[in-house]
């Protein structure tokens, strides 16, 4: 059973059997998509909470309605990167070269070169 308690989770992203979740309270977690069991968590809170999250390869990226992207390396859930965006995140999508970020100002194409 995978099931488990929605621990203020505000969105999911999974790829394969990799499930990421972000929460209210700025955690962002990885758990076994198939068995619903945390693998680990984020240990430094960069955002007050988390609105949207996605996979991009060996990365978590997780965004707020401050503003702010954050990227942690999906291993060791350690940060990598936060980009100020200038106006609320509230969308994350993965492509093959980056990710797109949905705005209050419109929708940015993130080209990663992690």
């Amino acid at each position: 059973d995978a099931s488990y308690k929605s621990e203020g989770i505000s969105s999911l992203a999974v790829d394969g059997n990799v499930l990421v979740s972000g929460h209210w309270d700025g955690m962002v977690k990885v758990r076994d998509a198939s068995r619903g069991q945390l693998v680990r968590a984020n240990t430094r809170r960069l955002q007050s909470r988390v609105d949207c999250v996605a996979l991009y390869r060996n990365f978590a990226i997780s965004g707020s309605l401050d503003g702010n992207v954050c990227i942690w390396n999906l291993t060791t859930m350690d940060p990598i990167l936060e980009i100020q965006m200038g106006s609320a995140v509230s969308g994350l999508t993965a492509s093959p070269n980056g990710v797109c970020v949905k705005c209050t100002d419109g929708i940015v194409s993130l080209e990663l070169n992690l």
